[in-house]
């Protein structure tokens, strides 16, 4: 191999002689109109995929948007949907509620709103005033069955006037305060409850059935109302 004692040329792929304008060893000609036309075509191409993710990517993205807020402040300004009280809007239309592991089918759901509607829910005295105490606001129950009937299960919405109530209720709540079924007999069946709260709200529930089934029916049903009311509420 034979050294070449001319310096290094390092001007390629820098400054306009690397594009094939100008003088210089990458001066005009084929090479470097070929050049030119390469690079113009990889900026097309590029510009073409980034028209085609904005065509594919903004509807979906402008629905998303929908869904979660709505312009309805007074200066136009997005606020975050808030949740109707209902069963419906807890645990599903059509009487199914599904989760990622199960799905519930919905066998009755009452609204109960007000201080009386949520004392409604308690199994005894010593409940009715803990709840009137922690300042419960309303009630939305529901009872449901696992669509293989491994389980059935009573779940609670409480809602209290903010956030810092419904954390001092769910750290004074038990599950067992609050009723098993609607008719507000307390099943002695009854294995599994839990309690969590999300925004305003206290989520119960209660599950009756094998311990695997009934585990997993508190676990998925709990977690499914919870995001539910992440995503939901302001």
């Amino acid at each position: 191999m034979v050294k070449s004692s001319e310096p290094l040329d390092r001007s390629y792929g820098t400054g306009i002689d690397a594009y094939g304008v100008g003088a210089g060893s990458h001066g005009a000609g084929s090479g470097g109109a070929g050049g030119g036309s390469s690079s113009d075509l990889t900026g097309l191409k590029r510009f073409a995929l980034v028209m085609i993710a904005i065509m594919v990517l903004a509807p979906l993205g402008t629905a998303l948007y929908a869904y979660l807020f709505l312009l309805d402040g007074e200066d136009g300004t997005p606020v975050r949907k808030d949740m109707p009280f209902t069963a419906e809007a807890f645990f599903g239309k059509d009487g199914r509620l599904e989760t990622p592991a199960m799905d519930f089918d919905r066998t009755s759901g009452t609204v109960a709103d007000g201080e009386q509607g949520c004392q409604a829910g308690a199994v005894d005295a010593g409940a009715r005033a803990l709840l009137q105490r922690l300042g419960c606001r309303g009630r939305v129950e529901g009872t449901f069955v696992t669509v293989d009937r491994r389980a059935r299960l009573t779940g609670h919405v409480l809602r209290f006037d903010d956030e810092a109530h419904a954390r001092r209720a769910a750290a004074a709540l038990r599950p067992e305060q609050m009723r098993f079924l609607l008719n507000g007999r307390v099943s002695e069946r009854r294995r599994y409850g839990a309690i969590g709260h999300q925004d305003r709200y206290v989520v119960i529930a209660l599950a009756d059935g094998p311990e695997e089934a009934g585990g997993k029916a508190v676990g998925w049903f709990r977690a499914e109302v919870q995001n539910l009311i992440i995503w939901s509420t302001p």
